[in-house]
């Protein structure tokens, strides 16, 4: 399964939500992120067939997605969903059914993992449990391109590790395509497999994280004598986010030979190359997306 954008256009009032955006993205868990007004629902409306575009193309297995032709197999959960008010789980459930296939058995099953009544009115739910409850139903559909949109708003941190395992066991290793939209980064930790940066509209990265890194490098040192940021960049080292906390001395860097120079500089008693996560990654090329 592959989804392709063309340099893809939407404008919504006087404002270009998407302006000239092109991607490619292939089965597997898709990171959709960017800050608020980024074009992130846009995009997903676009490809749920809710949004028409004004220009460029959108395609899935080069089949044009367009107003009302989603992919076969799509299901869309808004930021926003709207369902009848008076509706319990399984009242959810049978609404559904009506227009997708779904899997009662994992609906229950994913339900009763999360600890959710299947007897009371959703509407009575607190936001979090409503959000579970949407996203129990959402991961209960037979879905090829399963879109989500800040579905994990409102979750806590235990729901949100319940949550994402559903996604893996479900999605993961398959023909299928989830897409799921964030502000939150930290949300998406060892989540996706693929990350797509957006930013006014436009691609800022497309890639795995470490792709995404392109030899971005997290150095962790303790000096025996103090050495400031400036004293770093002194050496030729390129110095990202210079953090002091107490001894230890932390801060990202694309200098390849950083950790011999300040050996040699310096002679710390201790340094080391420590792994970036997936978050402190993407929220770097979202900054410096912002410098561009």
């Amino acid at each position: 399964m592959i989804i392709k954008a063309d340099r893809i256009k939407k404008k919504l009032g006087k404002t270009m939500a998407l302006n000239d955006l092109s991607f490619e993205i292939k089965e597997g868990i898709v990171g959709l992120v960017g800050r608020n007004g980024a074009g992130k629902s846009t995009l997903l409306r676009a490809l749920s067939g809710v949004y028409s575009l004004d220009g460029g193309t959108l395609t899935c297995d080069d089949v044009p997605i367009s107003l009302q032709k989603p992919p076969k197999g799509t299901f869309f959960l808004p930021d926003d969903p709207y369902y009848p008010s008076r509706l319990t789980l399984l009242g959810l459930y049978e609404f559904l059914s009506l227009y997708y296939k779904l899997d009662k058995e994992a609906l229950l099953s994913l339900a009763g993992s999360l600890g959710l009544p299947t007897d009371k009115f959703i509407s009575s739910f607190s936001k979090g449990m409503r959000r579970q409850a949407y996203l129990a139903a959402a991961l209960s559909v037979d879905a090829r391109l399963l879109l989500l949109d800040e579905a994990f708003d409102g979750l806590d941190p235990l729901a949100l590790e319940k949550v994402k395992g559903m996604i893996i066991d479900r999605y993961a290793g398959q023909d299928k395509i989830v897409i799921i939209a964030s502000h939150n980064i930290v949300s998406l930790e060892r989540l996706s497999d693929t990350f797509l940066l957006i930013d006014g509209g436009k691609l800022s990265e497309n890639g795995s994280s470490e792709e995404i890194a392109k030899g971005l490098r997290k150095i962790q040192v303790v000096f025996a004598l103090p050495a400031s940021e400036s004293d770093l960049e002194a050496l030729g080292i390129d110095v990202i986010g210079y953090r002091a906390q107490g001894a230890m001395v932390e801060f990202m860097t694309h200098s390849e030979d950083a950790i011999e120079l300040i050996r040699k500089r310096f002679a710390p008693p201790y340094i080391n190359l420590a792994p970036l996560s997936s978050t402190e990654i993407i929220a770097y090329a979202m900054e410096e997306g912002e410098k561009k």
